[in-house]
């Protein structure tokens, strides 16, 4: 790519491909206990399905950092990896969200830190009888969606501390 002026006269980078994308509303927490309220970046359609992309789309994307949009206007470059949990609006435009297959199991998660998150997880996994044992051995997501009464919280499987089923 060659650099040329942007629209406002400066030499830079130019992009003619650009994908346009909306801004998504969530609130991430990280390893450190800092929240962070801000939107992150989707598209209209995902790579690996047919509906609108959403957080835990790019979450589970093998990319190792993402924009997020601050409210005050910075975009910070976060890195999966030290993302506790996102909350705020995380549910999927998908139908199988929450999943319509798959029986549903009530767990307590204890993250890094101590905080415990109590609601449902959906065991779309082969068999006769998945267990969440199963669930967060094999899926292949770094972050997994816990169904909460108060909506769905995004969670970071390698930043928890312990698992207890509760059914």
């Amino acid at each position: 790519m060659v650099d040329s002026p942007d629209t406002t006269g400066r030499a830079g980078r130019r992009n003619d491909y650009r994908i346009q994308k909306d801004r998504h509303p969530v609130i991430l927490t990280l390893v450190g206990g800092e929240s962070l309220v801000g939107s992150m970046f989707v598209q209209a359609y995902a790579r690996h399905h047919s509906d609108r992309e959403d957080p835990r789309d790019i979450l589970n994307e093998s990319e190792t950092f993402f924009p997020l949009l601050t409210e005050q206007g910075e975009t910070l470059l976060i890195p999966k990896a030290r993302v506790l949990e996102v909350s705020g609006d995380t549910s999927s435009a998908r139908p199988d969200s929450p999943p319509v297959s798959g029986p549903g199991v009530s767990i307590a998660v204890t993250l890094v830190g101590g905080t415990v998150r109590t609601g449902r997880v959906f065991l779309d996994m082969p068999g006769p009888a998945p267990r969440p044992l199963d669930f967060l051995n094999h899926s292949p997501d770094r972050f997994f969606a816990l169904h909460e009464d108060e909506g769905v919280r995004l969670i970071n499987r390698d930043l928890i501390e312990r698992v207890h089923p509760l059914d």
